[in-house]
């Protein structure tokens, strides 16, 4: 009697899958009976958005990472097909609604597995606003002003500190 330990990876890819055996000793062949594997759940996709929360007319990295098949989609989307596995791509979200939600689906023959990923749009919101100095100022002294927002492409400032009223989003300026 001889005991045999047989270690085998089967590939993730949707179906059905057949072991056979074929034992060779001193010229005499046995077989055993062949035996099948079914593989239901090797096909999935987990998603995320990076980063899930943008200001208007931004993009956002959907990122993705896929157990078996062959391509991945995105709804809505281009109708592109995408690679499986581990990979990403920059979407531009719905700019007339708070949120996108998108659909990635991963493909394999006539298998498919789906999950959602939802990016919020966000209005601007000002973090902080100083100037410096904060006290009384003398006739023709500077005063810097410093600002920052998060969701905001660009702010206006009244009166304008230069040619224009636009200003970056973030930033310090003297006048």
């Amino acid at each position: 009697s001889v005991t045999l330990q047989l270690l085998i990876t089967v590939l993730s890819t949707p179906g059905t899958a057949t072991l056979s055996v074929t034992e060779k000793i001193g010229g005499v062949t046995a077989k055993a009976p062949d035996l099948s594997v079914l593989i239901q759940d090797a096909l999935s996709i987990t998603a995320f958005a990076n980063p899930p929360n943008i200001g208007q007319q931004r993009a956002v990295t959907l990122q993705w990472n896929t157990t078996g098949g062959s391509y991945v989609t995105i709804s809505p989307g281009p109708n592109l097909q995408y690679p499986a596995g581990t990979s990403s791509a920059v979407v531009t979200p719905n700019q007339n609604a708070p949120q996108t939600f998108y659909t990635l689906t991963v493909y394999q023959g006539a298998n498919k597995s789906s999950c959602n990923v939802t990016v919020n749009l966000c209005s601007p919101i000002i973090n902080a606003f100083q100037m410096s100095p904060a006290n009384a100022l003398l006739i023709n002294q500077s005063i810097q002003a410093a600002w920052s927002t998060q969701y905001a492409t660009q702010i206006t400032m009244s009166p304008p500190l230069g040619q224009s009223p636009f200003v970056q989003a973030s930033g310090t300026q003297s006048f």
